[in-house]
């Protein structure tokens, strides 16, 4: 690597790097940071999601810690999104299951998007500097018909996505 300046995507989410692909920027390198993700007992969603991105940031300088990384200075990106419909939790799910029951909740309703994010500047093996953001989005989902969510569930594209779309 030639370049004085390393962008690191700490997330092994599809999304997050179709955003910055988007925006015409390609990571020199992509690692998942393993945290769990199990939410405290009362907690609620902007605590949650502002611990998990935190905890994820952690894990990921953790981790690069002991890479051999060609660059002394690198940026660290991270970021999380859940979902959340009142005080509940719309988690990233797997379960068929599961990713029904979020569909049928927030059909027709408003219900929240938290989605935290943590970059860091590294510089010769020390963390420099850190920002967080945590940004609250509205939004109101159509109407769906038993049909529709059956054929989202069974299509596969709603696995791994919080409260089963995004």
């Amino acid at each position: 690597m030639h370049s004085n300046k390393f962008l690191i995507l700490a997330s092994s989410s599809k999304n997050r790097l179709e955003l910055l692909r988007s925006v015409k920027i390609e990571p020199d390198l992509i690692i998942a940071p393993n945290t769990d993700e199990t939410p405290l007992p009362k907690e609620i969603p902007t605590t949650y999601c502002q611990r998990i991105t935190e905890n994820k940031f952690q894990a990921a300088i953790k981790k690069l810690e002991k890479e051999k990384l060609p660059v002394n200075t690198y940026i660290v990106i991270v970021a999380d999104t859940i979902a959340a419909c009142g005080r509940r939790l719309l988690n990233k799910s797997y379960d068929p299951e599961q990713i029904r029951k979020h569909l049928e909740l927030i059909s027709g309703r408003r219900h929240k998007l938290f989605t935290g994010v943590c970059c860091g500047l590294v510089e010769k093996g020390k963390l420099k500097t850190v920002r967080k953001k945590l940004v609250i989005s509205i939004e109101k989902f159509k109407r769906l018909t038993k049909k529709e969510i059956e054929e989202l569930v069974h299509s596969r594209q709603c696995e791994g996505m919080a409260g089963g779309y995004t």
